[in-house]
């Protein structure tokens, strides 16, 4: 099987710390980027997707200096996902295991 995902866009939030709802010391963090769709809609616009990424929190440490809003990162990840039965609801979710930073 293969699951990897590698997306390249524009950072819109800086990096913020996953919290638990025990408050626990968390390893994660997550941010958005803006991605461009490669073709145009019906208005000749190229429309744009919002992604949320998790990650460890690590990988933002590493880059922290860098990971500030409007740059343009590249990101190797994978797809996971959730399921909560009692209310038959899913949620897809990308983790990113390397973070580039693109000049």
């Amino acid at each position: 099987m293969i699951n990897n995902v590698i997306l390249v866009g524009r950072l819109i939030s800086e990096p913020e710390a996953v919290s638990t709802k025990d408050n626990v010391p968390t390893k994660w963090a997550k941010f958005i980027l803006a991605i461009e769709r490669p073709f145009k809609n019906h208005q000749n616009e190229y429309e744009i997707d919002y992604i949320t990424i998790k990650t460890w929190l690590a990988n933002c440490q590493e880059l922290k200096e860098l990971l500030k809003p409007g740059v343009t990162l590249g990101l190797k990840g994978r797809i996971q996902t959730f399921s909560n039965k009692t209310n038959d609801f899913y949620y897809t979710e990308i983790i990113a295991d390397k973070i580039t930073y693109i000049e």
